[in-house]
């Protein structure tokens, strides 16, 4: 996992964390930020890769020229 992957995914965890904290109605006491990049480094977080899928092909249409 490189840098901007790892970025990437425990910034999607701390606005989870930030979500769960609002509907909940708690404090955080520290940065959701901190909390994400502590439970990525842990490995707390799970994760996983979803093969990127083709952009479906247009149908070439030809003229009867």
């Amino acid at each position: 996992m490189n840098k901007y992957e790892m970025i990437l995914i425990s910034a999607r965890e701390a606005r989870r964390l930030n979500a769960v904290a609002k509907l909940s109605g708690r404090d955080l006491k520290i940065r959701p930020t901190k909390i994400a990049w502590d439970r990525l480094r842990e490995g707390k977080i799970q994760f996983t890769y979803e093969p990127e899928t083709p952009e479906p092909e247009t149908p070439m249409i030809e003229d009867g020229i």
